[in-house]
């Protein structure tokens, strides 16, 4: 539907793309361990590829999702979808998807002139979202940026072992204020 714009007339949002692509992310963990399930019980072999197969279809729509966003007007740019996509790329272990994405994160991050906005200008917004949510969010990221840290140690790429220690630090910190302002009310 996002696809068609002239037959749907949609006017997504951001907030829409973040829980389009929130379901096709726990879809691809869903399929994902439906899959794990089926193996473990029947070790078939062809059950594996096939939903493989669906798990990585799912995946194609939650990035064909993100990139329909310059489509209507929407920025891309949101840490939150971007751990979003790295979440469900980690979970299939589709790594050469994981390093170029990362990698894209990143690169935004580095060039981003108000850094601490961009970053936590979603997560900020206290009259939209809770501070469950937001803490929610802020969670989810840090798991990702640990699990990238570890895997890029894996990989001998210090370099952005460093990068994502940085984040977590970020992260901690955020979460921290979050936690406080949320105290003092």
């Amino acid at each position: 539907m996002l696809a068609d714009r002239s037959k749907y007339a949609l006017k997504p949002n951001v907030e829409m793309f973040r829980w389009i692509m929130l379901a096709y992310a726990n879809e691809v963990t869903k399929l994902f361990e439906d899959t794990t399930r089926i193996i473990k019980s029947e070790d078939k072999s062809e059950d594996k590829s096939e939903d493989k197969s669906d798990a990585e279809l799912v995946l194609d729509d939650l990035y064909k999702t993100f990139g329909l966003m310059p489509y209507y007007d929407v920025p891309q740019f949101d840490v939150h979808l971007y751990t979003i996509m790295l979440s469900a790329s980690i979970k299939l272990e589709s790594w050469q998807l994981v390093d170029e994405v990362a990698k894209e994160l990143i690169d935004h991050l580095d060039k981003s002139h108000n850094r601490e906005k961009v970053i936590f200008g979603v997560y900020n917004d206290a009259e939209k979202y809770s501070d469950e949510i937001r803490i929610s969010w802020l969670t989810s990221s840090l798991d990702v940026f640990v699990r990238l840290e570890k895997w890029y140690e894996e990989n001998k790429n210090l370099i952005y072992v460093e990068k994502f220690k940085n984040l977590q630090e970020q992260w901690k910190n955020e979460i921290k204020k979050v936690q406080n302002q949320g105290a003092s009310f």
